[in-house]
């Protein structure tokens, strides 16, 4: 894996722990790119915890990594709030990334696919999200 960590004084730091860990997982085909933060026109400023590019498969990937105080009990995809144990309910961060991809999809299609690949076909963007949190285990 390639890590490329944002040179922004601003930006928090990924735990050198969870580097060496995504080191171990990913091989080279796979650089990373950690705390970034994407402006596209007529959207917020998405701040992304890591995105990644698989260059052999061509793939794009944003990924938040939440932690929580407690175990999450219950995780939806989409419309309600994720509870912890004893009963707290916190923002949905599946929503939160899909926000991010937004973003990233807009600066993609808007401005860098544009200038620096104009003959790609934007519609064949192949983009995923994720959300990591070691909070979630098998009795979420």
């Amino acid at each position: 894996m390639l890590h490329f960590p944002s040179a922004n004084s601003a930006a928090h730091r990924p735990s050198p722990c969870d580097v060496a860990r995504l080191e171990e997982l990913l091989d080279n085909d796979v650089w990373a790119f950690s705390n970034c933060r994407v402006d596209a026109p007529g959207r917020p400023v998405a701040e992304v915890d890591w995105f990644f590019y698989n260059v052999r498969q061509g793939t794009l990937m944003v990924s938040e990594w939440k932690g929580f105080p407690q175990r999450v009990a219950l995780a939806t995809d989409t419309g309600t709030p994720w509870l912890l144990d004893g009963g707290l309910a916190l923002p949905n961060p599946i929503e939160q990334v899909s926000r991010q991809l937004d973003a990233v999809r807009a600066a993609l299609r808007g401005a860098i696919l544009p200038q620096h690949f104009p003959a790609f076909d934007a519609l064949q963007l192949r983009l995923m999200q994720s959300v990591y949190s070691p909070q979630v285990d098998q009795n979420t």
